[in-house]
């Protein structure tokens, strides 16, 4: 991974569907809104915190869940930081319904990106 131009959950994706898995990339609630145009962006953040979405969402499409987080190299102490949305779609509050992993990873050329 080093030197990669790829990101730590692309390089994962690449490995899991060479393997015949079918991989979908989560793309975080902030990330969703942003996307939008800025006329839309307050109503969408409203309607996304209003309600946590049903489990059946994920029950129903996901045999198992792979959270993937890049950590800095150089710290003593590492935590997993959720989007700042906190709490209804980003914390992982499936993990009793879908079989669930975490696997912290230090992919250097995706850390600049994620530390601002």
């Amino acid at each position: 991974m080093i030197g990669s131009k790829e990101n730590a959950v692309d390089i994962l994706k690449e490995i899991l569907e060479e393997k015949g898995f079918e991989v979908t990339i989560w793309e975080s609630t902030e990330e969703q809104v942003l996307n939008l145009p800025p006329e839309e962006r307050v109503a969408a953040m409203r309607n996304k915190y209003a309600q946590k979405r049903p489990i059946a969402e994920l029950t129903d499409n996901y045999d198992l869940i792979i959270n993937v987080a890049n950590v800095n190299q150089g710290n003593t102490v590492q935590r997993p930081m959720w989007p700042a949305a906190k709490g209804t779609p980003d914390i992982p509050f499936y993990v009793h319904e879908v079989p669930t992993i975490f696997v912290s990873v230090q992919c250097r050329s995706i850390w600049p990106m994620y530390h601002k």
